[in-house]
Parts: structure tokens; sequence; C-alpha cells
């Protein structure tokens, strides 16, 4: 069921200038100015007198609770709408995928030898296509893709910070940058909470503990990131960045409540990110009044630590 079809079916509807938005009657505070819009290509709505906003399917789930989630039909878009029209930033020259041939080398193995270092095994490194190019001595590169599978970006993981040459791709704003994409993103689905991590090997922890995760590829989420989240009908996010990022964790929680139906934190211990700890021990929920549940007593010195930020003392 498609859900232009849902709107005319249930509401009066207006065009608007663009021809995949709608504007409608705000089912959440009933203003009869229709401030309430509908974009079925990004699959967000938001209401400009009440604020009420989100994804499709928290919109479907919220006022059409009838509807079974499963027979709606949303476009699945392969990247932001700001980002369609940029152009996909190439693999550097000679890049090869490990395993892929004969040749072997001395950089190469140790490349491998550091992946292995870090958990991955033969299989995880070729499903995520790693490899190696001369232009890139001493890292790691790795292809990042778009939600239907395509590579649009790559990032590096450096196995020698001393020797490595400096990585930074973006050629221009005609291309994509790392804040148009999310590693891991063509894997995930809707079905459950997702995970945000900061790198990619924080992100493959969580994928082999058996979570669902992306990587941000920095401590920041921005607003093109957050429509790749929507467009694939995502409701529940937890923010998992490195140990003693708390103000980063508070933004990001305040700014994603906005648009998603849960919002979970993991504030880890300072020094420790996600390859080091079981995330479910620090789980907590973020509730707009800051209200948050203490589950163990050793999490009490980084609730105050987040608390801090508003002078308010832990209860």
């Amino acid at each position: 069921m498609k859900i232009e079809h849902i709107l005319r079916n249930n509401y009066r509807i207006m065009n608007t200038a663009k021809a995949h938005e709608f504007r409608i009657k705000c089912p959440s505070c009933n203003n009869v100015k229709q401030k309430c819009y509908v974009n079925c290509i990004k699959n967000v709505y938001r209401c400009w007198h009440c604020g009420e906003s989100g994804s499709l399917y928290k919109f479907i789930r919220r006022f059409h609770s009838e509807i079974d989630l499963k027979s709606l039909e949303l476009e699945k878009t392969s990247m932001s709408i700001k980002s369609q029209f940029k152009t996909p930033m190439a693999l550097p020259e000679g890049f090869a995928p490990f395993f892929s041939t004969e040749r072997e080398s001395p950089m190469l193995d140790a490349c491998v030898e550091y992946l292995y270092e870090r958990g991955l095994n033969y299989d995880m490194i070729k499903d995520y296509g790693m490899g190696y190019s001369r232009r890139f001595a001493h890292q790691v590169v790795v292809p990042i893709r778009n939600t239907m599978g395509k590579q649009v970006y790559f990032s590096t993981l450096t196995i020698d910070k001393k020797l490595a040459f400096p990585h930074n791709p973006s050629i221009s704003d005609n291309y994509f940058s790392k804040g148009d994409i999310l590693f891991n993103i063509n894997r995930i689905s809707p079905s459950t909470v997702v995970y945000l991590t900061e790198g990619i090997f924080d992100c493959i922890s969580c994928v082999k503990s058996g979570k669902q995760a992306v990587a941000l590829l920095g401590k920041e989420i921005t607003d093109n990131q957050i429509e790749l989240l929507l467009s694939l009908g995502m409701t529940e996010i937890a923010i998992c960045l490195d140990g003693g990022e708390v103000t980063s964790t508070y933004k990001m929680a305040k700014k994603l409540k906005r648009y998603f139906d849960y919002v979970y934190i993991c504030l880890l211990p300072e020094g420790k990110d996600p390859n080091d700890l079981d995330l479910t021990d620090y789980l907590l929920p973020y509730i707009e009044d800051l209200k948050l549940y203490l589950p163990k007593d050793k999490n009490k010195d980084l609730l105050n630590k987040f608390k801090s930020i508003f002078k308010k003392p832990l209860t």
C-alpha cells in the first residue's frame, strides 16, 4: 500500500511545489491550516505548527495503527535527497581487494594481519570488500556503499600512523563526503534497533555480537545521514560513541529525538569503545526531561557527568 493512497483516503490533501510532497491537516494537533508536510521520497513528515515529525513508519504506527506496516510500500532511496546528485568517490587507482589475486607483498601481509588482530576474519574481510592501494600505503581501503549496495565513497584504516599518508578523499562539494553516507547502511533493516558508532571497527564489533550498526565516521550525525536512516524506516536508534563523549552523545540524542520513536544512549567509561565492552550493560533510554534510569552502580559517575551539563544532580 502506497503512502499517497493512505493520505488520499484519510485526508483532504494539498499539493506543494514538489510532486512527491503533500500538505494535510496534522492528525496530532488538528490545526486547520494544514501545516503538516508529508514527503513520499524522503519518507518523513513534519507539522510546522506543533512540531510533530518523524519517519512515515512512525506516522502510520501512531495515527493509522490498523494498517499493517509490512504492507506499506515506501520509496527506498539510495541516498539522501540533498546528496543524490553528487558524484560517487571512485576507489583509489590500483585498488585491489584482499585475497583477489595471488600477489603477495610484506605490506599486503601487514594489512591483513592488522585486520586479523582487530577481530576480523577471512570471510568478513572479503564480505566488506576491503583492499589495498599503493596510493594509500600502510592503510586498508574500505569501500562504503549506499542503501542499494553501490560503492559511493571509501575510507581508510591506518595500520601505522607514523608512515601513513593523510587520507582526505573529498575533492569538492560535487562529490560524496563522509557526511553523506553511513558505513554498513546497505545491511540494516527497520526490524530492530540500530547502533550508531564512530568508527568502522566499532560498527563491525556490534555486528559480530548480533546487533545492527552503522558507522558515522565521526562524532556527529549530519542531516543527510538522518535522512538515510529515515528513508529505511528506522524507528529505534542507540547512540554508542567512544567512552567519555558525554556532550556529543547528549547533543546527538536531543537531535535524533525529533525524528525517531526511541532513542537510547550508551555511556561508556572514559577511554573505552564498543570493541571493549558488552554494550547492554551501558544502554539507557534517553528521555526528553532527562529522567535517566540507573541499571548499574558503575554507571553513576557517567550519568552524573551527563546530568552536569544541565547542573541537575542524579536522583
